[in-house]
Protein backbone atom coordinates (compact mmCIF):
# COMPACT_ATOMS: atom_id res chain seq x y z
CA UNK A 1 0.00 0.00 0.00
CA UNK A 2 3.28 2.12 0.62
CA UNK A 3 4.00 2.27 -3.45
CA UNK A 4 0.40 3.59 -4.07
CA UNK A 5 0.87 6.96 -2.21
CA UNK A 6 4.93 7.66 -2.90
CA UNK A 7 6.26 8.64 -6.26
CA UNK A 8 8.15 6.57 -8.32
CA UNK A 9 11.13 7.84 -10.21
CA UNK A 10 13.27 5.42 -11.95
CA UNK A 11 17.25 6.61 -12.05
CA UNK A 12 19.55 4.87 -14.79
CA UNK A 13 23.31 5.04 -13.13
CA UNK A 14 22.05 5.34 -9.66
CA UNK A 15 25.02 4.08 -7.93
CA UNK A 16 27.65 6.24 -8.16
CA UNK A 17 28.41 10.05 -8.79
CA UNK A 18 25.41 12.27 -9.76
CA UNK A 19 23.23 9.17 -9.76
CA UNK A 20 23.26 8.16 -6.36
CA UNK A 21 23.26 11.71 -5.04
CA UNK A 22 19.94 12.07 -7.20
CA UNK A 23 18.42 8.86 -5.49
CA UNK A 24 19.41 9.65 -1.88
CA UNK A 25 18.02 13.20 -2.28
CA UNK A 26 14.46 11.90 -3.81
CA UNK A 27 14.59 8.70 -1.02
CA UNK A 28 15.20 11.34 1.68
CA UNK A 29 12.13 13.27 0.07
CA UNK A 30 9.86 10.27 0.34
CA UNK A 31 10.11 8.83 -3.59
CA UNK A 32 9.92 5.60 -4.12
CA UNK A 33 13.32 4.92 -6.91
CA UNK A 34 14.29 2.67 -8.65
CA UNK A 35 17.66 2.57 -9.21
CA UNK A 36 19.66 1.27 -12.39
CA UNK A 37 23.42 0.11 -11.94
CA UNK A 38 26.07 -2.07 -13.98
CA UNK A 39 27.89 -3.26 -10.95
CA UNK A 40 26.15 -5.66 -8.09
CA UNK A 41 28.86 -4.72 -5.77
CA UNK A 42 27.94 -1.21 -5.89
CA UNK A 43 24.20 -1.96 -5.75
CA UNK A 44 24.93 -4.02 -2.52
CA UNK A 45 26.50 -1.07 -1.01
CA UNK A 46 23.37 1.34 -1.79
CA UNK A 47 21.00 -1.26 -0.34
CA UNK A 48 23.34 -1.41 2.70
CA UNK A 49 23.30 2.41 3.26
CA UNK A 50 19.92 2.68 2.42
CA UNK A 51 18.85 0.46 4.90
CA UNK A 52 21.13 1.89 7.86
CA UNK A 53 19.55 4.83 7.32
CA UNK A 54 16.20 6.87 7.99
CA UNK A 55 14.66 8.00 4.36
CA UNK A 56 10.94 9.20 4.18
CA UNK A 57 11.17 7.44 1.25
CA UNK A 58 12.57 3.74 -0.61
CA UNK A 59 14.91 2.24 -3.03
CA UNK A 60 15.11 -0.74 -4.78
CA UNK A 61 17.73 -1.64 -7.74
CA UNK A 62 17.76 -3.29 -10.87
CA UNK A 63 21.38 -4.71 -12.53
CA UNK A 64 21.94 -3.99 -16.09
CA UNK A 65 24.95 -2.91 -17.99
CA UNK A 66 22.91 0.13 -20.57
CA UNK A 67 25.76 -0.59 -23.11
CA UNK A 68 23.71 -3.78 -23.93
CA UNK A 69 20.51 -3.32 -25.83
CA UNK A 70 19.64 -6.86 -24.23
CA UNK A 71 20.28 -6.05 -20.50
CA UNK A 72 18.09 -2.77 -20.99
CA UNK A 73 15.23 -4.36 -22.48
CA UNK A 74 15.58 -6.85 -19.28
CA UNK A 75 15.89 -4.07 -16.99
CA UNK A 76 13.24 -2.03 -18.48
CA UNK A 77 10.64 -5.83 -18.21
CA UNK A 78 11.76 -5.77 -14.45
CA UNK A 79 10.78 -2.48 -14.06
CA UNK A 80 7.47 -2.72 -15.40
CA UNK A 81 6.49 -5.37 -13.16
CA UNK A 82 7.60 -3.81 -10.13
CA UNK A 83 5.74 -0.81 -11.14
CA UNK A 84 2.14 -1.79 -11.74
CA UNK A 85 1.02 1.76 -10.62
CA UNK A 86 3.37 3.54 -13.24
CA UNK A 87 6.14 5.43 -13.08
CA UNK A 88 6.40 9.29 -12.31
CA UNK A 89 9.76 10.20 -13.54
CA UNK A 90 12.46 8.59 -15.61
CA UNK A 91 15.85 10.00 -14.52
CA UNK A 92 17.82 9.27 -17.76
CA UNK A 93 21.67 10.22 -16.18
CA UNK A 94 23.96 7.47 -16.59
CA UNK A 95 26.92 8.91 -19.40
CA UNK A 96 30.67 7.91 -20.20
CA UNK A 97 33.33 8.82 -22.36
CA UNK A 98 35.55 7.04 -23.65
CA UNK A 99 39.21 8.28 -24.48
CA UNK A 100 39.37 5.95 -27.35
CA UNK A 101 37.34 4.15 -30.88
CA UNK A 102 35.94 0.84 -28.91
CA UNK A 103 32.32 -0.79 -29.38
CA UNK A 104 29.67 -2.35 -27.29
CA UNK A 105 28.97 -5.94 -27.73
CA UNK A 106 25.91 -4.82 -30.17
CA UNK A 107 29.03 -3.67 -32.39
CA UNK A 108 28.10 0.16 -31.94
CA UNK A 109 30.57 2.85 -31.16
CA UNK A 110 30.91 3.37 -27.23
CA UNK A 111 29.17 6.76 -26.31
CA UNK A 112 27.05 6.90 -29.07
CA UNK A 113 25.34 3.62 -27.35
CA UNK A 114 25.17 4.30 -23.67
CA UNK A 115 25.02 8.15 -23.68
CA UNK A 116 22.52 8.08 -26.48
CA UNK A 117 20.94 5.15 -27.70
CA UNK A 118 20.44 3.67 -23.83
CA UNK A 119 18.85 6.22 -23.29
CA UNK A 120 16.61 6.73 -26.31
CA UNK A 121 15.81 2.91 -25.97
CA UNK A 122 14.94 2.92 -21.82
CA UNK A 123 12.89 6.24 -23.01
CA UNK A 124 10.90 4.64 -25.14
CA UNK A 125 10.28 1.31 -22.91
CA UNK A 126 9.28 2.51 -20.34
CA UNK A 127 7.09 5.68 -21.91
CA UNK A 128 4.46 3.44 -21.95
CA UNK A 129 4.24 3.33 -18.52
CA UNK A 130 4.65 7.06 -17.37
CA UNK A 131 1.90 8.63 -15.92
CA UNK A 132 0.32 11.79 -17.11
CA UNK A 133 1.95 14.55 -15.68
CA UNK A 134 5.02 12.37 -15.66
CA UNK A 135 8.64 13.82 -16.46
CA UNK A 136 12.12 12.39 -18.59
CA UNK A 137 14.85 13.88 -17.39
CA UNK A 138 18.22 13.55 -19.35
CA UNK A 139 21.50 14.65 -17.54
CA UNK A 140 22.94 17.08 -20.50
CA UNK A 141 26.34 19.33 -20.72
CA UNK A 142 26.97 22.71 -22.24
CA UNK A 143 29.85 20.61 -24.59
CA UNK A 144 26.26 20.15 -26.59
CA UNK A 145 26.63 24.12 -27.40
CA UNK A 146 27.97 24.45 -31.28
CA UNK A 147 29.25 20.21 -31.25
CA UNK A 148 29.91 19.10 -34.89
CA UNK A 149 26.91 16.51 -36.02
CA UNK A 150 28.24 13.85 -38.56
CA UNK A 151 24.89 12.52 -39.81
CA UNK A 152 26.53 10.20 -42.55
CA UNK A 153 28.78 8.42 -39.68
CA UNK A 154 27.21 9.35 -36.75
CA UNK A 155 29.21 6.39 -34.77
CA UNK A 156 32.65 8.16 -35.91
CA UNK A 157 34.09 5.32 -36.89
CA UNK A 158 36.20 7.30 -39.31
CA UNK A 159 38.48 9.92 -38.36
CA UNK A 160 37.32 9.01 -34.49
CA UNK A 161 37.76 12.26 -32.28
CA UNK A 162 36.49 11.06 -28.53
CA UNK A 163 35.96 14.32 -27.19
CA UNK A 164 33.41 15.13 -30.66
CA UNK A 165 31.85 11.81 -30.13
CA UNK A 166 30.80 13.00 -26.52
CA UNK A 167 29.91 16.65 -27.48
CA UNK A 168 27.59 14.85 -30.29
CA UNK A 169 25.92 12.58 -27.77
CA UNK A 170 25.23 15.33 -25.52
CA UNK A 171 23.69 17.37 -28.50
CA UNK A 172 21.64 14.25 -29.02
CA UNK A 173 20.19 14.05 -25.54
CA UNK A 174 19.27 17.82 -26.27
CA UNK A 175 17.30 16.96 -29.68
CA UNK A 176 15.69 13.65 -29.11
CA UNK A 177 14.21 16.27 -24.95
CA UNK A 178 13.02 18.47 -27.44
CA UNK A 179 11.59 15.71 -29.78
CA UNK A 180 9.72 14.03 -26.87
CA UNK A 181 7.92 17.25 -26.06
CA UNK A 182 6.75 17.51 -29.83
CA UNK A 183 5.51 14.40 -29.41
CA UNK A 184 4.13 13.82 -26.15
CA UNK A 185 3.85 17.14 -23.96
CA UNK A 186 0.17 17.81 -25.31
CA UNK A 187 -0.56 13.98 -23.35
CA UNK A 188 0.79 15.23 -19.94
CA UNK A 189 4.36 13.81 -20.31
CA UNK A 190 7.12 16.68 -20.59
CA UNK A 191 11.04 16.14 -20.91
CA UNK A 192 13.98 18.15 -19.94
CA UNK A 193 17.51 18.57 -19.72
CA UNK A 194 19.60 18.74 -16.61
CA UNK A 195 22.96 20.16 -17.54
CA UNK A 196 24.86 20.14 -13.66
CA UNK A 197 28.07 21.70 -15.00
CA UNK A 198 31.18 20.49 -13.93
CA UNK A 199 31.19 17.86 -11.06
CA UNK A 200 34.07 15.70 -9.39
CA UNK A 201 33.25 12.85 -10.61
CA UNK A 202 34.83 9.67 -12.42
CA UNK A 203 33.17 9.86 -15.39
CA UNK A 204 36.31 10.43 -17.22
CA UNK A 205 38.55 7.98 -15.21
CA UNK A 206 36.29 4.88 -16.60
CA UNK A 207 37.21 3.71 -19.36
CA UNK A 208 40.15 6.46 -20.42
CA UNK A 209 43.93 6.11 -20.30
CA UNK A 210 46.86 8.29 -21.14
CA UNK A 211 46.64 12.62 -21.74
CA UNK A 212 42.44 12.04 -21.51
CA UNK A 213 42.48 10.55 -18.03
CA UNK A 214 45.50 13.07 -16.87
CA UNK A 215 43.03 16.00 -17.99
CA UNK A 216 40.02 14.68 -16.45
CA UNK A 217 41.79 14.12 -13.04
CA UNK A 218 43.23 17.36 -12.49
CA UNK A 219 40.41 19.49 -14.11
CA UNK A 220 37.32 17.62 -11.97
CA UNK A 221 39.28 18.94 -8.93
CA UNK A 222 37.58 22.25 -10.07
CA UNK A 223 34.07 20.48 -10.00
CA UNK A 224 31.48 21.21 -7.99
CA UNK A 225 30.18 18.56 -5.32
CA UNK A 226 27.69 15.43 -6.38
CA UNK A 227 25.35 16.27 -4.01
CA UNK A 228 25.30 20.21 -6.10
CA UNK A 229 25.76 18.49 -9.63
CA UNK A 230 22.39 16.60 -8.86
CA UNK A 231 20.42 19.40 -7.51
CA UNK A 232 19.49 20.23 -11.14
CA UNK A 233 17.76 16.56 -11.68
CA UNK A 234 16.30 16.90 -8.32
CA UNK A 235 14.37 20.23 -8.82
CA UNK A 236 13.12 19.16 -12.10
CA UNK A 237 12.22 15.66 -10.59
CA UNK A 238 10.72 17.42 -7.57
CA UNK A 239 9.49 21.18 -8.63
CA UNK A 240 5.26 20.92 -9.43
CA UNK A 241 5.56 24.38 -10.64
CA UNK A 242 7.81 23.50 -13.73
CA UNK A 243 6.96 23.64 -17.28
CA UNK A 244 7.67 23.71 -20.66
CA UNK A 245 6.97 28.06 -20.93
CA UNK A 246 10.51 28.21 -19.80
CA UNK A 247 12.14 25.81 -22.04
CA UNK A 248 13.32 22.35 -21.46
CA UNK A 249 17.22 23.22 -20.74
CA UNK A 250 17.96 23.69 -17.13
CA UNK A 251 21.60 24.93 -15.54
CA UNK A 252 21.93 24.88 -11.63
CA UNK A 253 18.05 25.05 -11.08
CA UNK A 254 17.44 27.66 -13.81
CA UNK A 255 16.44 28.00 -17.66
CA UNK A 256 18.68 28.34 -20.20
CA UNK A 257 18.67 28.65 -24.06
CA UNK A 258 20.33 25.14 -25.69
CA UNK A 259 21.99 25.47 -28.84
CA UNK A 260 19.59 27.00 -31.52
CA UNK A 261 20.02 23.30 -33.80
CA UNK A 262 18.64 21.18 -31.37
CA UNK A 263 15.16 23.15 -31.45
CA UNK A 264 15.13 22.63 -35.69
CA UNK A 265 12.11 19.95 -35.97
CA UNK A 266 13.40 18.71 -38.90
CA UNK A 267 16.91 17.34 -36.73
CA UNK A 268 14.48 16.23 -34.20
CA UNK A 269 12.63 13.38 -36.21
CA UNK A 270 15.69 12.94 -38.27
CA UNK A 271 17.30 11.93 -35.56
CA UNK A 272 14.34 9.51 -33.83
CA UNK A 273 13.93 8.06 -37.11
CA UNK A 274 18.19 7.52 -37.00
CA UNK A 275 18.09 6.18 -33.69
CA UNK A 276 15.37 3.58 -34.56
CA UNK A 277 17.53 2.30 -37.15
CA UNK A 278 19.75 1.18 -34.63
CA UNK A 279 17.46 -0.37 -32.14
CA UNK A 280 18.06 -4.64 -32.29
Amino acid sequence: MLHLTMKTTVITGATSGIGKATLLSLINQGHRVIGIGRSAEKINECLQKTATAVYKGQAEFVRADLSSQREIRTAADQILKISSSGIDCLINNAGSFASSYKETEDALEWQFAVNHIAVFLMTRLLLPVLKEGGRIITVGSSSHFNARLRWKDPQMKHRYSSLAAYRQSKFFNVLMTNELNRLYSAKGINAYIADPGLVNTEIGLKGTKGLSRLVWSIRRRKGQSVDEGASTSVYLATNPDISLKNGCYYKYSQPLEPDKRSCDPALMKKLWKLSESFLL
